[in-house]
């Protein structure tokens, strides 16, 4: 919670600082209707909950064409599954803080206020200038999270320890032609493969299950050698205990509300296992 008390405080500072955007289509509209209108007490899940329906069959994809550095893209009209978890993360938090008090705020302040937002889940230390910025390994992402106080890591709590060295962009350099200072790339890859970190490998499914509960986020391990994950999504929990997939599918090219979780795992042979996080508020 330290993010978001530490938010609140400077809110008005932040309401008039102008992200660069890159608005594709009519996403600021979406933006402005789900984020108006919460309240202090709503809970991750019944928020992804009550959004499974809006952003069902959303289109699969980047739908970042055209945009520069330092914008910030703002796309709810077509996501792929990394997009689709930040935006619904962003979403939520800035629903959460616009329901306390505060001055009057504009449909360009709200819109601003989920770009800041959403840069702190895609960038280090939410700076947006460089490509290099970008946080290219979602474990990174959600242990900045973490670190803000905003997530809790459920792998740490009957998971493995996980050792696997992260170096994917950096031998593959000319997959990413728009990154010049790679020092910054190797540094945080450098932090990454130290970070103390869980996770439950597709054999200790079981364990997870025990624990797992609705809106948590599923990130899945990747057996490519230097890559952290090849996947993320959301889990819904059922009354029975089922543990059903809430993403972005690659494969049917659209959001999907309830893939089985189980079977997901059981048919990905480039998946030996998965990172698991959860709001803390």
């Amino acid at each position: 919670m330290r993010l978001l008390f530490g938010y609140l405080l400077c809110l008005p500072a932040l309401l008039s600082a102008q992200p660069v955007c890159y608005v594709v289509g009519h996403s600021d509209s979406i933006v402005l209707a789900q984020v108006r209108g919460g309240a202090r007490d709503e809970r991750f899940p019944d928020f992804l909950r009550a959004r499974q329906c809006r952003f069902a069959g959303t289109p699969y994809g980047s739908g970042g064409k055209g945009s520069q550095k330092g914008q910030t893209l703002v796309n709810l009209e077509q996501m792929d599954c990394l997009t689709y978890v930040e935006n619904l993360l962003a979403l939520y938090i800035t629903r959460r803080m616009l329901a306390y008090p505060h001055a009057a705020v504009t449909a360009r302040d709200t819109l601003n206020l989920f770009a800041r937002n959403l840069n702190y889940i895609r960038y280090d230390r939410g700076i947006n200038c460089e490509w290099e910025d970008r946080l290219f390994y979602f474990t990174g992402a959600m242990a900045q999270l973490a670190g803000f106080g905003i997530l809790d890591d459920v792998s740490a709590i009957a998971g493995e320890p996980y050792t696997k060295r992260i170096h994917y962009v950096s031998s593959h350099r000319s997959s990413y032609p728009g990154i010049r200072n790679w020092a910054q790339v190797l540094r945080l890859e450098q932090e990454l493969s130290s970070l103390r970190r869980s996770w439950y490998p597709t054999a200790q499914l079981g364990r997870y299950q025990l624990i797992a509960r609705d809106g948590d986020i599923i990130a899945f391990a990747s057996t490519l050698e230097g890559l952290d994950i090849s996947h993320v999504g959301f889990v819904l929990r059922d009354t029975d205990g089922s543990l059903w997939l809430n993403h972005s599918s690659s494969v049917s090219k659209r959001i999907e509300c309830q893939q089985d979780l189980c079977e997901y795992l059981a048919g990905r042979k480039t998946v030996n296992g998965f990172f698991v996080y959860r709001f803390v508020w």
